[in-house]
């Protein structure tokens, strides 16, 4: 018998009899503590870097962002397009079933409420959120609770999505009732004095909401994130619900007040748009936001793709242009929000619909690297594709949007992300960590 073998029998007996590894009536072994999911939040990376996300607005997103850059996505779902709106009855849904699959695949997945769209296109006919936060909604956000109470797992909620952008015509509604645009605001020579929170139930959540000298639209943005913390959080107990901030689109007060400007807007049109479109006016608060997040696109305008516009000529936009808008929407988000992270709800760099770009590409290598040098509080991404229905491509449409963001294998744009991460390994992570410190359950980075 080997001398190592006869150790063996030694000392093995020797460390249980001693509690050493072993367990006995006088010494139990110890349970390792339980997770518990239901008080836990989505932190940005402990070590830094960002989240790597795509969406699945087409069946196999998801699978071709993978492909192309060799990694897995923490951010989004295959089983859910984080589209969660139901466009039939207008109700806010969340899907246990399709969550459940997505958590158990190691992925995060996106919540909402009510689409804070107060114009026509909303599916719930009517909609302000003034009647939100007088409670009209309530019932059907406690369904939604149950809905999410149901999962019980960290979850990221998102109260409305690019306010600035898609909905700045309304931004959070005008008026007395919150029911009129921006337009309106400009014709009647209003938008700063009528939006009185104190009127709602808990007026002390809104009591620096009232300042008369602020863009309504955007005070009506910030009590509506208040009021769905205060309400899901507070009221029904929902701890695990991460909250991100709508989506700012990374389009500069200067850049808007031009083109008004240029278009003879008037003197009072040129002071509501230096305060709605503000970063700072929007911003809620600390205390109501887990993660700042922005939209952020390289595009240009071609005069073919635009008919609508009668452009002379295309207008290309230098990537560098974009990441000095980016640099002065983060100055006003440092100045809020400094250490909070940044997440860029929507992230893309197409060339037009051009699936294999060197333009394209060139916009990847120069904004990744900007985003990993000069904004490390940008902690996660995901990035659009392109959404499949008519509309998307009519240039008649109010949803028109020529432009494909999808990073595939093969490509210049999808080869210029996978040389950016596999240079920088440890900046670019699959799966989430939460609040306890330690990644998510079911995830391999």
């Amino acid at each position: 018998m080997k001398i190592s073998i006869i150790l063996a029998f030694i000392i093995i007996p020797f460390i249980t009899s001693c509690g050493g590894g072993g367990s006995s009536a006088n010494n139990p072994g110890i349970t390792p503590p339980v997770r518990d999911l239901t008080n836990l939040k989505i932190i940005a990376p402990p070590s830094g870097g960002m989240y790597v996300g795509q969406y699945e607005w087409a069946s196999g997103d998801i699978n071709t962002f993978e492909q192309a850059i060799g990694k897995k996505a923490a951010l989004w779902s295959r089983q859910w397009p984080m589209d969660n709106f139901d466009e039939i009855t207008g109700q806010p849904v969340f899907p246990v079933a399709e969550a459940n699959q997505a958590w158990n695949n190691g992925q995060v997945v996106l919540a909402n409420g009510f689409d804070i769209n107060v114009g026509p296109g909303n599916p719930f006919a009517g909609f302000t959120i003034d009647k939100l936060l007088n409670g009209d909604f309530n019932a059907q956000l406690d369904a939604l609770a149950e809905q999410l109470r149901a999962f019980g797992k960290p979850v990221i909620f998102m109260a409305g999505r690019e306010p600035n952008g898609i909905l700045s015509e309304y931004f959070g509604g005008f008026g007395a009732d919150g029911d009129k645009s921006f337009s309106w605001a400009v014709q009647n020579q209003a938008g700063f004095a009528e939006f009185d929170p104190s009127v709602f139930p808990n007026p002390e959540l809104y009591t620096d909401l009232a300042d008369p000298t602020v863009c309504d639209g955007v005070e009506r943005l910030a009590a509506a994130q208040r009021y769905y913390h205060h309400y899901l959080v507070d009221v029904k107990g929902l701890k695990f619900l991460t909250f991100e901030g709508m989506g700012w689109a990374t389009t500069t007060v200067d850049e808007i007040l031009t083109q008004a400007i240029d278009n003879g807007a008037s003197t009072h049109e040129q002071t509501l748009i230096q305060s709605c479109y503000d970063y700072r006016n929007f911003y809620p608060g600390n205390d109501y936001v887990d993660w700042v997040s922005l939209n952020f696109y390289t595009v240009d305008f071609f005069k073919d793709a635009w008919p609508q516009f009668n452009l002379p000529f295309d207008i290309l936009i230098s990537t560098q242009t974009y990441l000095d808008r980016l640099s002065t929407i983060m100055q006003k988000v440092r100045e809020v929000a400094p250490g909070k992270p940044v997440l860029f709800t929507e992230l893309g760099f197409p060339d037009g619909t051009n699936t294999d770009s060197a333009r394209a590409a060139e916009r990847v290598t120069t904004s990744m690297n900007a985003f990993l040098s000069d904004f490390p509080e940008i902690n996660a991404f995901a990035f659009w594709s392109s959404i499949p229905i008519p509309e998307t491509f009519d240039p008649t449409s109010p949803l028109y949007w020529p432009f494909d963001s999808l990073l595939r294998p093969n490509t210049q744009q999808g080869d210029a992300m996978k040389a950016i991460i596999d240079g920088n390994p440890s900046k670019f992570h699959s799966c989430a960590y939460l609040s306890d410190g330690k990644i998510m359950p079911n995830c391999t980075p």
